[in-house]
């Protein structure tokens, strides 16, 4: 049996915990913060059907989002359900909510819903643009003429109180409440322009990266309404809205070849490690395209190639977006003085190889080319619109996919020489939101000694990510040019610490350019490194395989910026490796079998 006492403590107890479950469930009520993407849908909302009555219109295609109330309430009166699309000229929303009373005259009892947009205010009645909606506050005293059941949304601009309405009307709707009894439902239907041309209205850009931040709230305690005891104002909640690209947006594979608008392109014929949104290496070719998409108007494709060829080189971009065998191609060479380059605009289809524009009445609409070199290898820069009103250029409308070429003449003094070689199609998509590509990496290449003299010469390529991080079990791609056009040596993998190591024994001794090149991953831009290397001797080719000393190979991990941790257990699997001969053989097998690495005793 329980005391007196004992009754009092379980009591106060039973109310505290009474009181923690209510805080809990209170907050388990509460809705976070929303964030919504308005997608792109053909099919509109009729004008007719903008009623309030949400067993009306067309609103296949649109996205429910629960959005809370800037009301603080728990439950059905703090969280309301947003339904929003585009058609890429009108933005449709639809609100449905419950309220504790109904909207019966604006001077009676009343409520009022409102939302507000703002491309930088993110604190209530603050500084900043504001574009926003209102329901049922013409009250013939704020806003006239008096409203008449159901009301229409008023449009308004800035952060007064409350904010004043436009003199350009651009919304059109309606909002209806159910119910004879609290909590009321109510639907809110209305559209309005992306871009209605009204200076006092945000723009709704549709481009799946122009952020608004946006706030919906209820009030009917008697702040411009009547009757109910809902505050609009008593706490702010971080909601973010972007619009889907028009057409869809693009439905992109994990891991394609995206042309984004992330990057700062510059041309001057040299390009920087981040400069570009994305790389593609063509192995075939070994030409290095890099690309950022603006959107313009119009939509512009900055483009940059890396080629370790003279004569002429050129990339071929799909020109259209139902034939992927038409092609706007850019052919360039450089010019007679440093940092210039000649280019020409040009056409070429199954059945036409190669047509310049302007030869066939077209125009010229490449921008300015610039050439420059890294090291040996040459570097150009240009831009190539991708909305032209020339149908021998390319008009893309869509995110694709998309094909692209590169090819070269080595030895052509003119445009007029064929191609020597071409890369295969590759493809890829169009994306200018501002959302972030894949992770950029680099190649570094270090020549280390062999232990004979006569042995060639051994080297380390260490593949990083943006942050120097080393990316391993990456294939990378080895290639040589010697006087009889460029040998690869094969595919070599890197390790835990990023390292993979190959050797090269020329025939002869001399100056040999050497290319270490990754052709990118899901997450992992492509990269490519060129390197003029200088081999003292050379070996007959049934002589033994070059050795790599341990010591050296620290060494070379070290001026290839890995950390010394790595560097210090590379040392330890040498040594571990190394025997009673002390010697360690790495060497690639030769072709028609591909490359591998391989570890002997000697």
């Amino acid at each position: 049996m329980i005391g007196p006492s004992g009754r009092v403590r379980l009591g106060v107890f039973a109310a505290t915990a009474i009181l923690l479950l209510g805080s809990v469930l209170f907050i388990a009520q509460m809705t976070a913060a929303a964030a919504v993407t308005v997608p792109y849908a053909a099919n509109p909302v009729a004008d007719v059907d903008l009623d309030g009555d949400p067993a009306t219109g067309d609103w296949t295609g649109a996205s429910p989002t629960a959005v809370p109330l800037e009301n603080g309430e728990p439950g059905g009166y703090g969280t309301v359900t947003l339904y929003s699309k585009h058609d890429g000229t009108y933005v449709y929303f639809r609100i449905d909510g419950q309220i504790d009373v109904p909207w019966t005259s604006p001077t009676g009892t009343h409520f009022w819903l409102g939302i507000q947009f703002s491309d930088l205010g993110t604190v209530h009645h603050s500084s900043g643009a504001w574009d926003g909606l209102f329901f049922g506050l013409w009250d013939g005293n704020d806003y006239s003429p008096t409203a008449s059941y159901p009301p229409a949304p008023v449009d308004t601009s800035g952060f007064d109180r409350p904010p004043l309405p436009d003199g350009s009307q651009d919304d059109f709707g309606a909002l209806r409440y159910s119910g004879s009894a609290a909590p009321y439902a109510f639907t809110a239907e209305w559209r309005r322009a992306l871009d209605t041309g009204d200076g006092n209205d945000l723009p709704f850009v549709a481009d799946g990266g122009t952020p608004l931040n946006f706030f919906i709230t209820t009030d009917s305690d008697g702040d411009g309404s009547e009757g109910g005891a809902l505050s609009h104002n008593v706490i702010t909640n971080s909601n973010r809205m972007l619009f889907q690209q028009t057409g869809g947006g693009p439905s992109i594979p994990p891991g394609a070849l995206v042309c984004g608008s992330e990057g700062d392109p510059v041309a001057d014929g040299q390009i920087g490690p981040q400069e570009y949104h994305a790389t593609y290496v063509d192995p075939a070719t070994r030409i290095a395209v890099y690309m950022t998409c603006t959107p313009g108007p119009p939509l512009t494709m900055h483009l940059a190639l890396a080629a370790p060829w003279g004569g002429w080189v050129s990339v071929l971009v799909q020109a259209a977006d139902a034939d992927a065998s038409a092609y706007n191609e850019v052919r360039m060479m450089h010019g007679e003085s440093p940092g210039t380059a000649v280019g020409l605009d040009a056409y070429s289809n199954e059945s036409v190889p190669f047509l310049r524009d302007t030869a066939a009445g077209g125009s010229d609409d490449v921008g300015a080319i610039v050439h420059g070199h890294q090291g040996p290898i040459h570097q150009f820069e240009f831009s190539l619109p991708l909305q032209t009103g020339d149908p021998l250029d390319c008009t893309l409308n869509a995110a694709g996919p998309y094909s692209l070429m590169v090819r070269y003449n080595a030895t052509a003094s003119d445009f007029s020489a064929g191609p020597q070689a071409a890369s295969s199609a590759a493809i890829f998509y169009v994306d200018t939101r501002a959302v972030p590509g894949k992770e950029p990496t680099s190649v570094e290449l270090v020549q280390v000694a062999a232990v004979n003299a006569s042995e060639g010469s051994a080297f380390l390529a260490v593949l990083r990510n943006g942050t120097a991080y080393p990316i391993a079990d990456a294939p990378l791609q080895v290639t040589v040019k010697t006087a009889f056009g460029f040998l690869d040596l094969g595919p070599v993998v890197t390790n835990e610490d990023g390292a993979a190591a190959f050797n090269y024994t020329p025939r002869d001794k001399g100056k040999f350019l050497i290319g270490v090149a990754y052709l990118g991953g899901t997450e992992h831009r492509a990269s490519v490194e060129w390197k003029v290397v200088e081999i003292q001797s050379s070996v007959p080719p049934d002589a033994p395989p070059s050795t790599l000393r341990p010591v050296e190979a620290i060494v070379a991990m070290a001026l290839v910026g890995v950390w010394s941790t790595y560097a210090y257990a590379f040392f330890v699997v040498f040594q571990t490796l190394r025997g009673e001969s002390g010697r360690f053989r790495l060497r690639l097998r030769p072709a028609p079998k591909p490359p591998i690495e391989e570890v002997e005793r000697g």
